[in-house]
């Protein structure tokens, strides 16, 4: 039985096919051209489906990075963010008062009524909701109680003293800018919270005192004179800076003789003293010039012994 059927149904080997076009290439043009527009779309689903799965990837990183960022938080508890509790505002301020580069010392006690056992001791600055220094007692005893100070305000200048009784806070090497209010937070297993507020006053002390003659020049040495009877004594006192405004003071024979600021100009501070007629009885007395602005050191001081001639 004989089927007729085209012959380019009819498998040849590639030697016996004729180069000539025919109906048959046309149909398999449009198999080609359909075979690719399937191979493109494939390729086009097969890309999305890598993108979308490379996105899904990304949030998966993403969203480990952020439960791996929260499990620090968690760990970091010195560095949290604490509420101020509203009865810290009506906490007693109590003044301190610390010289520039010197020690600064706030008192800050761990005894509950009780003998409850602490959990947290937590420093703050102004209203700060982040402590610069805490002591955690979690789960240890008070000696084994880690401390930890904010690297970027105190650091190792900061200490808690928990050996004292009270105890307290000290900060070394006070600066100026170290100025402000403290808040001290003593949080305990059962008892109420303890809260103690301090301002921290710093005190810059001023220049040590320089004496000018009549002329404005500076007198190096210790000795005033030689004068002669009758002469008048004119001497300047001159201090810069200090914080707050020291006074300027001379003293003859350590009697207050003028408190009088005659000029004031910027940090420039002089009191000028007039002595007129010295007499021979003034021979050997001692002129002092001392600036103070606090009590916490010993005032600043420049003194001078009166020479005079002999009369012949």
């Amino acid at each position: 039985m004989t089927i007729n059927r085209p012959a380019c149904d009819v498998q040849q080997h590639p030697a016996t096919v004729p180069v000539l076009a025919s109906a048959c290439d046309d149909e398999d043009d449009d198999t080609t051209r359909t075979g690719n527009r399937l191979f493109r779309l494939q390729q086009q689903q097969h890309q999305q489906q890598g993108g979308l799965h490379s996105l899904r990837h990304q949030y998966r990183l993403s969203f480990a990075f952020v439960l791996f960022l929260l499990h620090l938080c968690s760990l970091a508890g010195p560095v949290r963010s604490h509420p101020r509790n509203e009865k810290e505002n009506f906490v007693k301020t109590t003044d301190v008062e610390a010289i520039e580069d010197q020690q600064a010392v706030l008192y800050c006690p761990l005894l509950a009524s009780n003998r409850d056992k602490i959990n947290m001791v937590l420093w703050f600055r102004d209203n700060a909701g982040i402590p610069l220094y805490s002591l955690d007692v979690r789960g240890k005893s008070l000696n084994d109680a880690q401390h930890w100070s904010a690297p970027q305000v105190f650091g190792p200048r900061a200490r808690y003293v928990i050996e004292s009784d009270p105890a307290y806070l000290e900060l070394n090497e006070i600066k100026r800018h170290d100025q402000g209010i403290y808040r001290c937070r003593v949080d305990f297993q059962n008892s109420q919270t303890q809260s103690f507020r301090f301002n921290l006053t710093v005190i810059i002390p001023p220049s040590q005192p320089v004496v000018l003659d009549r002329w404005g020049r500076v007198i190096n040495s210790t000795i005033i004179g030689p004068k002669e009877e009758g002469d008048d004594i004119l001497l300047t006192c001159r201090v810069v800076g200090g914080r707050p405004q020291p006074d300027v003071l001379w003293f003859i024979n350590d009697n207050l003789v003028d408190n009088q600021i005659e000029q004031n100009t910027g940090n420039i501070i002089e009191n000028r003293l007039l002595w007129t007629s010295v007499q021979r009885h003034h021979l050997h007395s001692v002129f002092t010039c001392q600036a103070s602005n606090t009590k916490l050191m010993q005032p600043r001081t420049s003194k001078f012994v009166l020479d005079m001639y002999r009369k012949c």
